[in-house]
Formats: structure tokens, C-alpha cells, sequence
């Protein structure tokens, strides 16, 4: 079994797509074949369905600016397919795999292919989808929906902690709504600069 069927089988949850869907990215296309979106980690990976998604959007949605792109500083012509538990974005772009960071947005070559997307993401899961505070919020909270993500009160960015009590649920684009404008702060600043950003109730 290789990473990317250890991946999609690691977690028996359901397709959230439907059956009939174009696969529009040929880079993605061992993955779609298998199944049309999914979650992993007790829901800290979500691989969004191409077409009309259950409780999710899908990725020709979630692509579009108005969903959450126009809230962001120019992140390149990245396609976007995947995100971990708070929100950190997975894409293609440029023949390569790509990650942007939720609160900065800056943009990282993450994989050269998509073995090896799906291996750096098995070899160290706990780190690449921060699925231990999934499982935490799931014992404490109660688990998490497809279309939720956890975002803290303070960013990490600015210091917060890694920790359930810095955590709430939101939806999945009411983060990047959220989190987009501080990016667009950061972009220019020189560290040690203020900041402004209002703390989630």
C-alpha cells in the first residue's frame, strides 16, 4: 500500500462528492479517481469534493475569489484542494504541490508529486494536519463537522498557544474571512510591528 491508499483508507468516512464529477487537475487525478473528497485525522485533513460537496464546498467553489481569495494578498494561480485543521491551504501550482499558511499567506513548495504529497502528510501526520487537537476538541467539544475548522482566538502568528483553550470552531469560510485581512497586515510588516486584530469572542 502506498501513502496515498494508506491516506485515502486510513479513515472509512464516505465520499463528499457526488459519484459523477470531471476531474479538472491532472495532477490530482490518482487521487479523485479513488474517492471525491474525504476527511482524515478525525476530520484535520479535508480533501474537498470536485462538484457539489456535503457539508463542505467544493473545489470549483472554493476556488472562486468571492469565497474567500479576495480576502487574501495575491497567493499565485494555485489551485486549492485541501486544508488541515485550521485552515492552512494544500494546492497545485506550477506542476508542484503547494502550502499556504493560513495566517500569513505566504505560499511554500510543499511536494514534487502526489505520492509524495501524500507521504510527507502519513510520515507525520500529528504535525501536517495537528490531528492530536482534533482528537483533544472531539473528547472535550464534540467532533468536528466537514465544513468546520478550529481557528484561535490569538494566531499563532502573534504568539498564541497551540491549545484547545485558544480554539473555537467556525466554518470553513468563515476563517478565511477572518483570518485573510491579518494576512494582508503581515504581508509589509517588519517583525515587531503592531498589529491589529480582534480577538474571536
Amino acid at each position: 500500500m502506498n501513502a496515498l491508499q494508506h491516506l485515502i483508507q486510513q479513515e472509512s468516512s464516505q465520499s463528499l462528492g457526488s459519484t459523477e464529477y470531471v476531474i479538472q487537475d491532472a495532477m490530482l487525478g490518482d487521487l479523485y479517481s479513488q474517492r471525491n473528497g474525504f476527511t482524515a485525522y478525525n476530520g484535520a485533513l479535508l480533501v474537498r469534493p470536485y462538484g457539489f460537496g456535503r457539508q463542505v464546498v467544493g473545489i470549483e467553489d472554493w476556488n472562486d475569489s468571492a469565497t474567500w481569495l479576495s480576502y487574501y494578498p495575491p497567493v499565485g494561480n494555485a489551485r486549492w484542494f485541501a486544508t488541515d485543521l485550521f485552515g492552512n491551504q494544500f494546492g497545485t501550482s506550477g506542476g508542484a504541490f503547494v502550502r499556504m499558511d493560513v495566517e500569513t499567506g505566504e505560499v511554500v513548495r510543499y511536494a514534487e508529486t502526489l505520492e509524495s504529497w501524500a507521504s510527507r502528510i502519513v510520515e507525520n501526520a500529528a504535525v501536517e494536519t495537528a490531528y492530536p487537537l482534533a482528537q483533544e476538541w472531539a473528547r472535550r467539544c464534540t467532533p468536528l463537522l466537514p465544513g468546520e475548522r478550529l481557528v484561535p482566538r490569538h494566531p499563532f502568528v502573534l504568539g498564541g498557544a497551540y491549545s484547545i483553550d485558544n480554539l473555537v470552531a467556525r466554518n470553513e469560510v468563515l476563517v478565511m474571512h477572518i483570518l485573510g485581512p491579518l494576512a494582508q497586515q503581515l504581508r509589509h510588516l517588519p517583525d515587531g510591528a503592531h498589529v491589529k486584530y480582534s480577538i474571536i469572542p
